[in-house]
């Protein structure tokens, strides 16, 4: 669905599509920037974000590199810390114009590298992924959730074992026409779609992750955001 020019460019963008505070971003951006000489030059970047937390949107621009890569630049290459010292300056300057219009809204540029996106998070989000793309049967889907409400309203939170155990038998005992491989991928595709919460920073464990129905900010960190 989007362009990405690098294995590493893609890894962010499973990162950002799964990010809770990220509202879109665009692939390959391009901006216009002037010089001090008053020069136009063209842009253009990884990738632009617009994220939202609480009443404040934040603009990022990404410059992705593998992390090899990205200290061999920022040692040797003049041209990289230019073009690193102008998206910077443009995103300055927006936040000075805006200091005027509205105090909400941030620009910023970041480097990213192997370090921001190769986490447990992009570990636990292609887990779930492939589940995430079918779309379960509206019926059994719609008796999943309803199972879920009722179990949650005893539970403030359940163990991934313990919460599977207790659906099988519900399953069981009210002779449902449902799989547990249905189930499983279910369970998979509500917790992608964040209708279940896990703590996405941890390695996902099958027997001890923490299932919650509450959302729990907690557990939606972004690694993009400070």
């Amino acid at each position: 669905k989007y362009p990405y020019e690098s294995v590493l460019e893609r890894d962010l963008f499973y990162n950002l599509i799964h990010d809770y505070y990220c509202i879109e971003f665009i692939p390959q951006a391009e901006f216009e920037i002037e010089d001090d000489q008053k020069k136009i030059h063209k842009y253009h970047v990884d990738c632009w974000a617009l994220f939202y937390i609480g009443d404040h949107w934040i603009v990022y621009i990404f410059e992705v590199k593998p992390k090899n890569k990205l200290l061999d630049l920022d040692k040797s290459d003049p041209n990289w810390k230019q073009r690193c010292r102008s998206l910077k300056e443009f995103c300055t300057n927006h936040n000075t114009i805006l200091q005027t219009t509205s105090k909400t809204i941030t620009w910023d540029f970041k480097t990213v590298s192997d370090d921001d996106i190769y986490l447990n998070r992009l570990q636990n989000i292609l887990l779930f992924y492939e589940s995430s793309l079918i779309q379960p049967d509206n019926i059994i889907l719609n008796i999943i959730t309803e199972l879920l409400e009722k179990l949650f309203k005893k539970n403030s939170l359940l163990h991934y074992s313990d919460l599977k155990i207790k659906l099988e038998k519900e399953i069981l005992s009210k002779q449902l026409d449902i799989n547990l491989g249905q189930l499983e991928q279910i369970l998979f595709y509500l917790i992608y779609h964040q209708y279940l919460f896990i703590d996405y920073d941890r390695e996902f464990s099958f027997t001890t992750s923490r299932i919650e129905l509450n959302l729990e900010l907690e557990y939606l960190n972004s690694p993009f955001v400070e």
